[in-house]
């Protein structure tokens, strides 16, 4: 992740490895998926309290990552602090703004309701919404959005967030989304944007063990509701894949 320093609200910054006051990273993680998980969390060892909180973010590799959940401290002893705390990528400030059947003025008058378009018209109307609460901060590229044949689709007070999920799923438009950052402005893309992974042997699936496809597996039951089977790798891009049953793996392809 390169070298990293929180951004409180007001501006202020604070180093992460400091000698004095002794600040250090204790442990690191990034989790990224393909319109899914978008998250790094990090565990950080302090001779004084730092005093985080909601709002406070740091860059990675020119994207940004606020804190949106109550950061767990721990006090050792006198100068001995451990906190551990989760900062979000942009596409969660998404589940803020209502889906509402908002115009290009910003004018709106339900959050139910349905509405026939092709998926550049309900992102249009994504943005719309996303405006309101984050004006000049949200685009969509709509020049590279691909045509699609109209679809009637109804909304019942659900976030922006949801919705994107909703009209990139299988039963909708079958597409992708992909969030881009440039100078502080986020840029919705859809499309198509993983390379898909084929399993070694002709396999239908990837194994754990030599020669099958994963070096390191993990078995965790998730809700099924919202199980993500497209995995990310952030630093060579995007890859996507079957994964074989009804759980979610956290894995390294070699």
């Amino acid at each position: 992740m390169g070298t990293l320093e929180i951004i409180r609200r007001n501006g202020e910054k604070v180093r992460l490895f400091s000698k004095e006051p002794f600040c250090t990273l204790k442990s690191a993680a990034q989790n990224s998926s393909l319109m899914g998980d978008d998250n790094v969390q990090l565990s950080i060892v302090s001779s004084e309290l730092l005093n985080l909180g909601k709002g406070d973010k740091i860059i990675v590799e020119g994207e940004e990552y606020t804190i949106r959940t109550k950061v767990n401290r721990e006090m050792l002893s006198d100068n001995h602090y451990v906190h551990d705390a989760t900062f979000y990528g942009v596409m969660y400030e998404l589940m803020k703004s209502l889906y509402r059947n908002t115009d290009a003025n910003g004018k709106s008058s339900k959050s139910t309701f349905d509405l026939t378009y092709n998926i550049r018209d309900f992102v249009k109307v994504l943005i719309y919404n996303v405006s309101r609460d984050y004006p000049g901060l949200w685009a969509f590229d709509e020049a590279n959005c691909p045509d699609t044949e109209p679809r009637t689709i109804s909304f019942a007070r659900n976030n922006c967030l949801q919705v994107l999920q909703m009209l990139c799923s299988d039963r909708e438009f079958d597409l992708e989304f992909l969030i881009t950052q440039k100078d502080g402005v986020r840029t919705i893309h859809i499309g198509k944007f993983g390379a898909k992974v084929v399993p070694p042997g002709g396999n239908a699936f990837f194994e754990w063990g030599k020669g099958n496809g994963l070096y390191k597996l993990k078995e965790q039951k998730v809700d099924d509701k919202t199980i993500i089977t497209r995995v990310a790798r952030p630093t060579f891009g995007v890859i996507t894949g079957t994964i074989q049953n009804a759980y979610s793996f956290r894995f390294q392809c070699v």
